[in-house]
C-alpha cells in the first residue's frame, strides 16, 4: 500500500466526503477564468465561494459543525493545484521558531507565499499539548475584502483547526485585531462543542502565531529552497479549457521542498549564540550592507530580518566565501 503524505490523505478524504460540493465549485472556477470573479494574484479564490457552496440548499446558513470546514475546504482546493510540502532543515527550523518577530514588519510581506497554499511540516511541535503534524497556510479575502492569512492546523489526535489572522498594515496592528476578534468575535459555541475552554483556545491561537516566522521565511525574496536538488521556479497554475467551461486540474505529483538544507551544508554558516548577537564573529560575518553575517540568532534570523525590510523588502544574501 502506498504511503501517502498527510496533506494528500486529507485531500482525498475531503474529496470523498464533499463530492457534491467539489462539483459545485466548478461554477466559481468558470467565473474566475471568464473574468467575472476578480481575485488578487496572491489569492486563489475568495472565502465567500466556499461558504456559498457549503450552504447550498440550506435555509439558515452553516451548522456549527461546518463552520470550521469553510477554511479547510478553501485550503485543500488551493493546495491540490501545486501540492507543495515544505520541510525545514532542523537548525533553521529551530532558530526560526525561537525568533521574536519585529512588530513593525509590514504584513504585505505575508502575501508573497510561493504558492496559493502551502503545507509546512512541524516536527516536535505541539498544539494544546497534542502533536501538530503540520499546517496549511494561504491568504485570501473575506466577504468585506479584509486580507487574511489562514492557518489550517493538522492535529491527528484532535482534527483540523482553522485559525484566521487578519492582516493589517503591520504585525503589531494585526495582533491587536486578532485579540479583538478573540475577545468579541470568536465562535465559543463551536469551542464548547469541541470540548475546549476559552483559555485553552486562546493558548492555541498564540501557539499558532508562533509559527509565523516559518511562513515569513518562505515569503522572503530569496529563501533557500530546493526541489529534486534544483532551485524551484514557481508559476501560478492556469485553468485549462474543457467542454462547457474551464477547469483547474490537480497537480500530477507531490512536490517535496527542502528548506535551508543547501545553506547549512557549508561549515562557514554558523548559528550565533543568542547572548552574542550584535557582536561580530570574524571577517566572514554577514551584515545587510556588506553581505557579511554578523548578528541575529543565526542565519535564520538574518533571513527573516532582511526579508522583512520595511523599506525595500530585500533579502541580503551571499554565497559562502571560499577560503
Amino acid at each position: 500500500m502506498e504511503n501517502k503524505p498527510r496533506p494528500k490523505l486529507l485531500l482525498e478524504v475531503q474529496k470523498k466526503n464533499l463530492a457534491t460540493e467539489w462539483k459545485l465549485l466548478q461554477f466559481f472556477h468558470d467565473e474566475k477564468e471568464k473574468g467575472n470573479l476578480i481575485c488578487p494574484d496572491w489569492c486563489y479564490m475568495p472565502i465567500l465561494a466556499y461558504y456559498t457552496v457549503l450552504t447550498e440548499n440550506q435555509e439558515k446558513g452553516l451548522d456549527i459543525d461546518k463552520i470550521n470546514l469553510v477554511g479547510v475546504f478553501a485550503a485543500l482546493d488551493a493546495w491540490r493545484l501545486t501540492q507543495g510540502i515544505y520541510r525545514f532543515d532542523n537548525t533553521l527550523y529551530e532558530s526560526l521558531l525561537s525568533t521574536e518577530i519585529d512588530d513593525k514588519i509590514p504584513c504585505e510581506v505575508l502575501l508573497r507565499l510561493p504558492e496559493w497554499c502551502i503545507y509546512i511540516e512541524t516536527p516536535e511541535r505541539k498544539f494544546l499539548d497534542f502533536d501538530l503534524f503540520g499546517f496549511f497556510c494561504y491568504a485570501n479575502e473575506d466577504e468585506v475584502k479584509n486580507k487574511r492569512l489562514n492557518f489550517i492546523l493538522d492535529v491527528p489526535e484532535k482534527g483540523i483547526f482553522h485559525i484566521p489572522f487578519q492582516l493589517k498594515a503591520t504585525v503589531a496592528e494585526s495582533f491587536e485585531a486578532f485579540l479583538k476578534f478573540f475577545t468579541f468575535g470568536a465562535n465559543f459555541e463551536l469551542l464548547e462543542k469541541e470540548n475546549m475552554q476559552k483559555d485553552d483556545m486562546k493558548k492555541g491561537y498564540m501557539e499558532t502565531l508562533k509559527l509565523l516566522p516559518l511562513v515569513l521565511y518562505l515569503c522572503s525574496q530569496e529563501p533557500d529552497l530546493t526541489l529534486d536538488k534544483q532551485k524551484p521556479v514557481f508559476q501560478r497554475p492556469q485553468a485549462k479549457k474543457i467542454k462547457g467551461g474551464y477547469k483547474f486540474f490537480d497537480s500530477t505529483k507531490i512536490k517535496n521542498y527542502e528548506v535551508g538544507y543547501k545553506i547549512f551544508k557549508s561549515h562557514y554558516w554558523k548559528l550565533i549564540p543568542h547572548e552574542k548577537r550584535k557582536k561580530p564573529l570574524n571577517s566572514r560575518t554577514l551584515n545587510p550592507t556588506t553581505g557579511n553575517l554578523y548578528w541575529g540568532g543565526g542565519v535564520a534570523y538574518l533571513y527573516l530580518y532582511q526579508a522583512l525590510n520595511p523599506t525595500t523588502g530585500n533579502l541580503y544574501r551571499r554565497t559562502a566565501p571560499s577560503r
